[in-house]
């Protein structure tokens, strides 16, 4: 943290020891990692985002699957939620 302070010209404990920073510095922030500013201010891991695609990928397989297989799948998954 205080490498990420010195070279953006921050003063000592400017980031680590407050609870929120102004718009500015965290546009700096992101820019400093090379990163978009919605990729830094989100919580979204590279593990969600990978989980997120895959339900995306099973979500279509399953749209695109026959009336009997949507079935067994629809059976396969409430014998589940009774399960748990």
């Amino acid at each position: 943290m205080h490498k990420l302070e010195m070279d953006l010209g921050y003063g000592n404990g400017s980031i680590g020891k407050v609870k929120t920073l102004p718009f500015d510095r965290v546009v700096e922030i992101a820019n400093y990692f090379g990163v978009s500013l919605d990729y830094f201010i989100s919580d979204e891991t590279e593990e969600n985002k990978n989980k997120s695609d895959e339900a995306v990928r099973l979500y279509e397989q399953y749209l695109h699957a026959s009336p009997d297989i949507r079935s067994a799948i629809e059976t396969l998954l409430k014998a589940q939620a009774h399960d748990s």
